[in-house]
């Protein structure tokens, strides 16, 4: 089957039908040369239908473009396809868009490719993953020491309060860390998809926080003489929480440098993959729309395909009965026309009107 925009048809059911059709003609010829000997069929009262059935395999060709090509169901099929198409390229533009944030948030700036020992290479001092492990690990500690004390404070042994401690102070590092990755993974999704994760893990961090705050509060406020309130406690939980977000979500895993400090160098080659990855998505994207428009093409072309092969097997049936006549007639000793010969006539003469 040939399927072009510009063409839709089939070739192989053409040569099939082509092939038929001279079997048919060659059928007819031969039996109307055998009734014109015997002078058939009769000048009156005879049906021609009798004498060329043959013809009636060009109706089986009719059943069998039909059943092939089924133009009633093109309409349906299109929407499919564009339903399809729509659905593939939401996807491939959010992808698209994730992309080209993944590249703005690198911030690669072209002048700054030095190498180590290039003229213009300065060691780079401490970034800002540097400082957000230092905090973290600064609030995290004092959060397991305050902890521990207010525990002991409730009566429980060192060893148990030290567990129980580093437990909460875990679990508090544990949901940070996962609302931070979530968070840079998902982040060309709109607010509206992520909102119950961000809510309840927050809720969940900051009851904690502040069940702990309360409880510190009252053992700092037994053993010394003057007053804490509990917000002072809760805003420090918060601030440990809110760094280990920061950390997990500005995090970026790159592989190790050829060349020690040479990071410069790294971040360009994750640039160039990321444009790649960006031209890659627009030539999908690109192709995508191709498709889509040369397949709504092809269905919108094959309901006219199957009526003009149809009205051509219909014409190639009404020159088949008329050379059938033409030819009994030539051969009939009487040289008579029969009257169903004229009714054959009379529709042909109708139709052209």
């Amino acid at each position: 089957m040939t399927n072009t925009p510009e063409n839709y048809s089939d070739p192989e059911l053409e040569r099939k039908h082509e092939a038929g059709r001279k079997l048919i003609v060659d059928a007819l010829q031969a039996n109307a040369k055998h009734m014109a000997r015997m002078n058939r069929p009769a000048l009156k009262g005879d049906s021609l239908d009798f004498y060329v059935l043959e013809a009636r395999k060009f109706d089986e060709m009719e059943k069998e473009t039909l059943l092939k090509h089924k133009p009633e169901s093109a309409r349906s099929e299109a929407k499919i396809v564009r339903a399809h198409a729509k659905e593939k390229m939401k996807k491939l533009e959010e992808r698209e868009h994730a992309v080209e944030q993944d590249i703005l948030n690198m911030e690669y700036q072209p002048e700054e490719d030095k190498t180590v020992g290039s003229p213009g290479f300065t060691p780079p001092g401490p970034d800002e993953s540097m400082i957000l492990r230092a905090l973290m690990f600064l609030f995290g500690l004092a959060e397991t020491v305050y902890l521990v004390t207010v525990l002991q404070g409730l009566g429980f042994n060192w060893l148990f309060s030290l567990i129980l401690a580093t437990a909460i102070t875990g679990l508090t590092w544990w949901l940070g860390r996962n609302l931070g990755m979530h968070l840079k993974e998902n982040l060309a999704e709109p607010f509206a998809k992520k909102k119950w994760i961000i809510l309840g893990t927050c809720a969940l961090a900051m009851g904690i926080a502040l069940c702990m705050s309360f409880l510190r509060a009252e053992e700092t406020n037994e053993h010394s003489h003057f007053k804490v309130n509990p917000i002072v406690f809760f805003l420090w939980s918060a601030a440990f929480f809110a760094v280990v977000i920061w950390y997990y979500f500005r995090k970026t895993v790159l592989p190790e440098p050829a060349i020690p400090g040479n990071l410069n160098v790294i971040r360009k080659k994750t640039h160039e993959e990321l444009l790649r990855e960006q031209e890659e998505i627009k030539e999908e994207i690109a192709l995508l729309k191709e498709e889509t428009a040369r397949t709504l093409a092809l269905l919108a072309q094959r309901p006219v395909y199957v009526k003009a092969h149809i009205e051509r097997l219909r014409k190639w049936k009404a020159e088949a009965i008329e050379g059938y006549i033409t030819t009994n007639l030539a051969f009939r000793p009487d040289r008579q026309i029969p009257d169903c010969y004229h009714a054959v006539k009379q529709v042909k003469a109708e139709n052209h009107e």
